[in-house]
């Protein structure tokens, strides 16, 4: 029961972390489309994900969601909370699960390639299922189809987003990875 308990305090806390980490400043990583920027909120889900399995990772990512909901519901959130639950758990869940599956620094670095390139993957149809919808909220008259966005602005970004995730998350786990063990 203790361990149970332990990993759930250790689950909340990186969630909170990880709510916090919104309320820095967002950063525009991909100059084509400066509206497409970047937090550092999902590295504490990786770091949990390597440190404590892929399911507490995801856990991570979804109770930030809720957090945030909980903070200042917003209707765009409606929208936005799934999709970054989407791109979350999907690059935790796969990234964690390699590296738990032999825990190495080589499967620990092609979990995080293997885990960007499927959170890239799924957000195909995501972002093009909602391309109408997020125009009109980011209130952007396109001069583009939904095809186009996904692939020259969508897919860039989320690559990007998750190499720089990946990076920092790699450089920071050994620094913290005994206190969640």
């Amino acid at each position: 029961m203790r361990g149970k308990l332990s990993n759930h305090v250790k689950i909340a806390v990186l969630s909170g972390l990880s709510f916090m980490l919104l309320f820095l400043p967002h950063i525009p990583i991909f100059p084509p489309a400066p509206f497409l920027t970047y937090d550092f909120s999902d590295i504490p889900a990786l770091i949990g994900g390597f440190a404590l399995g892929p399911l507490s990772g995801m856990a991570v990512v979804a109770l930030k969601n809720f957090l945030v909901l909980l903070h200042s519901f917003d209707p765009p959130h409606l929208i936005g909370m799934p999709m970054n639950v989407l791109a979350g758990c999907t690059m935790v869940g796969i990234s964690s699960w390699y590296y738990w599956k032999k825990k190495s620094l080589r499967s620990a670095l092609a979990g995080l390639v293997w885990g960007t390139l499927a959170m890239a993957a799924a957000m195909i149809p995501a972002n093009y299922l909602i391309f109408d919808i997020f125009m009109e909220i980011m209130h952007i008259e396109p001069s583009f189809s939904a095809a186009f966005y996904v692939f020259a602005f969508a897919v860039p970004f989320n690559l990007l987003k998750g190499f720089l995730s990946s990076l920092l998350a790699f450089m920071l786990y050994k620094r913290v990875a005994s206190v969640l063990k």
